[in-house]
Order: C-alpha cells, then structure tokens, then sequence
C-alpha cells in the first residue's frame, strides 16, 4: 500500500502542500495536467518528499511554487541554485528556471490505482530514461484516441445546429 489519501488540487494547494511537506516531510496530492505524460498521467497521485538541494540532479521530477501556480517538471540542467525543467511532453517549449526557494520537494512516488512506483526502483528509473523521450508522442496520441473522439461529435452537432438556425 502507498501513503494516505491524496490532498485536492485547489488554489491554496501550493501552500498547503509546501507547508505539510516541511512539517511533516512528504504529502500526497493528485495532480491534473498532463504534461509529465507518459510518466505521470493526470489525476494520479504523486509522493512528495522534502529533500536537500544538493541531492537534486537533473532527471529528477521535483514539484515547485511559481506565480502561475503549482508546477512538476523535470529538472533538465542545473546552474549554480537555479534549476531548468520541463514537462516531459512539452520537449520543445524553453525551459522554466526554478529557484532553491520555489522548491517544494523532489516526486518520490507515483501512485496509479492501488500500486505505487517508488524513486530508485527499477520502474522509475525506466520511466526516468523513457518519458522524456517519448512525452509529446504520447500526449498526442492520447488527444488523438480519447479526447477527439468526444470532441467531434459534439463539434458535428453544434456545426448542425448553426447550419439549422440559418
């Protein structure tokens, strides 16, 4: 079994989640993007541990606090105490610069249904080597496959009732 029930993703959740992290060490929340896809899908849970910035190394997913809100991303380089990331299926958008202080924690775990895929274990470190790599097929694919779909017939009908109003 993984850690307890995941906290909701609402506007305070960066503090919140900053604020349990530093108390208590690690927090659960459920994220919903979808730009860490393959690694992280959207409305899976991740672990978040507070850890020392001198354990962090590029490859690692940490979570920070920006001005547009709560972020996990990959740290794609590190310059001195700012650290470059990206979404995995976002490989060609410039990188965010993070700095110690936006830190809130380093993505321990992820937690897909009832099973959990922890850091150092052998399915991270395959997610850690793929993700990156395949992010944006995978993004497209899956907007392809489930949300085209959805989409089209509600885009055909609305097409057909402007037509019918004509």
């Amino acid at each position: 079994n993984g850690p307890g029930r995941p906290m909701q993703n609402t506007s305070d959740l960066p503090l919140i989640l900053r604020d349990k992290v530093q108390k208590t060490g690690s927090a659960v929340f459920r994220v919903t993007g979808g730009s860490m896809m393959p690694a992280i899908w959207p409305y899976s849970r991740i672990l978040v541990k507070k850890t020392d910035f001198g354990d962090l190394k590029a490859g690692d997913v940490i979570c920070y606090d920006t001005d547009c809100g709560l972020h996990c991303h990959r740290i794609i380089a590190i310059a001195g105490d700012l650290y470059f990331t990206s979404g995995d299926s976002y490989p060609c958008v410039q990188p965010e610069t993070v700095r110690d202080s936006d830190i809130i924690g380093r993505v321990e775990g992820i937690g897909i249904g009832p099973h959990w895929i922890t850091y150092g274990s052998a399915e991270f470190r395959i997610l850690t080597r793929i993700s990156p790599k395949t992010g944006k097929a995978v993004r497209k694919i899956v907007k392809k496959v489930l949300i085209m779909p959805i989409i089209s017939p509600i885009a055909r009908r609305f097409i057909v009732n402007l037509k019918a109003d004509e």
